[in-house]
């Protein structure tokens, strides 16, 4: 499987963090990445734990899922519940 836009989409996660100074979310991020491999779930959940939910984010989000045939419906859904609460 062709993980590139996941990754990137946690990659991003975690670089955004970065800027928020969260770097405890950060790198728990990170540590994932490399051991397990990208976790959606987690950059979903930092994303709204830290107010950083936008449009552009569930867009991303939205063609993953997408491009995954709805392997991530969960996790955009609770992404749009994030945006509408900001």
């Amino acid at each position: 499987m062709d993980h590139d836009i996941v990754t990137t989409f946690v990659q991003d996660t975690i670089d955004e963090l970065e800027q928020r100074n969260a770097l405890d979310g950060a790198e728990y991020l990170r540590m994932m990445l490399e051991c397990d491999g990208p976790d959606v779930d987690g950059a979903v959940a930092l994303l709204i734990t830290h107010g950083i939910v936008s449009h552009t984010w569930v867009e991303r989000l939205a063609a993953i899922n997408q491009e995954w045939m709805g392997l991530y419906d969960e996790d955009l859904a609770e992404l749009r519940e994030g945006l509408s609460g900001t």
